[in-house]
């Protein structure tokens, strides 16, 4: 079943001022990507069939691997992030190498019942077989699990910061979220936790100061065994 047309065009209303401009082919792959995840909300094993290819492969973030069958076991028991949690899509990107196409995003899910947001940074590849999209492979790496907050404002972090005897970085906001800029070019993503709290990756927190002002100057990174640096803001 090809991809309805209607479903291209929303995908491409959606991504219009993205940069550099959006081919056909990545259009689709969204449009795939959307259908499959309304098919494991609704359950709908024989959509997924069409859509996701017999290889399939899940790779939860923490370790567990699940073959195509099992994934559809459990997509009827109704009990995956997809189908409980309320979910918010950052940063999405689509690579494509002829018939291959990586489509990736930072996802917060949030369980209303344990209120605790689970941070994720999900790559799903697809393949085209006879002109045809499918899903081929999901992966998805812990960003941060923490307990739910408020969005935040990000306009008090954004600039340039200068650690001690190393290179600094600039904090900059793309689609919603904090992202902190190497000067080699590298991104991190920033997870809001708390009042100036960020989650770094599954391990770490930067922590903000601000002066008397109320002004941001400083900002820590840290996990619990040690403080990595400390950063001045320019």
């Amino acid at each position: 079943m090809s991809v309805p047309r209607l479903a291209l065009a929303c995908v491409a209303a959606l991504l219009l001022a993205a940069a550099p401009p959006v081919s056909q082919e990545e259009m689709q792959v969204q449009a795939v990507f959307q259908a499959v995840q309304e098919a494991v909300e609704a359950r709908d094993a024989a959509r997924l069939r069409e859509l996701v290819h017999p290889r399939f492969e899940m790779l939860h973030a923490f370790g567990q691997v699940d073959e195509f069958d099992i994934w559809l076991k459990l997509v009827a028991g109704g009990k995956l992030p997809r189908q409980t949690a309320d979910i918010r899509e950052y940063d999405r990107r689509v690579t494509r190498v002829g018939d291959t196409a990586v489509r990736s995003s930072i996802v917060r899910f949030r369980d209303a019942k344990s209120k605790r947001d689970t941070w994720l940074r999900g790559s799903t590849v697809f393949v085209r077989e006879g002109g045809r999209w499918r899903e081929l492979r999901h992966q998805s790496a812990l960003l941060y699990e923490a307990p739910s907050v408020d969005a935040v404002g990000l306009s008090d972090y954004l600039g340039a910061y200068a650690i001690p005897e190393r290179d600094g970085f600039r904090l900059t906001e793309q689609d919603g979220l904090l992202h902190l800029v190497w000067t080699t070019g590298a991104r991190l993503p920033l997870v809001p936790i708390g009042p100036d709290r960020f989650g770094v990756g599954p391990l770490s927190t930067m922590t903000f100061a601000r002066n008397g002002a109320g002004a941001v100057v400083s900002v820590t990174r840290a996990d619990t065994e040690r403080t990595w640096w400390t950063a001045t803001r320019q």
